[in-house]
């Protein structure tokens, strides 16, 4: 019964029927992947990417970084895992020249996260249903006409997520003032 109501929209939109149909990836479809950890297959690929990634620190083979200056963790995790505050498989590099940080990499070691964080701000933004192109204003009133330097008014929700707002890097008291403890 079901096919008939389908069949006259596959004649009518035959593209939008082909795109529907074509969208599924290639090969089949399979469940999702439970107990990983138990996995003969998962820990031969684990161990042989921490066997790669030893090598890589060691200079043995290319990394495509500068191993003695790059620190790092990486940690595999999955939605049906015992213990969702251990990773199934992790990995963690101390650089050499890493004098002025922490003494010792583990999954409780804190990394200055830099640029990445733009990426999730922008993704929150997106599923929020914000309208991109509301002046910040509407959201922030508060820097209605706070500063000389920087007509707020004129900057939108999309020129911030896209980093051309025109705003100064490391913006001070004089781009805040209404926020500026001086």
């Amino acid at each position: 019964m079901k096919t008939v109501f389908w069949l006259p929209g596959l004649l009518i939109f035959p593209k939008t029927a082909w795109g529907i149909l074509s969208c599924r990836p290639e090969g089949p479809v399979v469940p999702l992947p439970r107990n990983l950890s138990g996995s003969g297959a998962f820990n031969r690929v684990s161990a042989d990417l921490t066997a790669a990634l030893d090598q890589a620190v060691k200079g043995e083979i290319k990394a495509g970084w500068p191993v003695k200056n790059v620190s790092f963790s990486l940690g595999l995790v999955s939605l049906g895992q015992e213990d969702a505050g251990v990773p199934l498989w992790e990995y963690h590099h101390l650089s050499p020249a890493n004098v002025n940080g922490t003494k010792k990499a583990d999954r409780d070691s804190q990394y200055l996260i830099g640029s990445v964080s733009k990426v999730f701000t922008d993704a929150i933004v997106l599923k929020s249903g914000i309208a991109l192109d509301d002046p910040i204003t509407k959201w922030v009133p508060q820097l209605n006409n706070a500063s000389a330097l920087i007509s707020w008014n004129n900057i939108t929700i999309r020129a911030l997520m896209s980093h051309l707002a025109g705003i100064p890097p490391n913006c001070t008291n004089l781009c805040l003032l209404p926020f500026s403890r001086t």
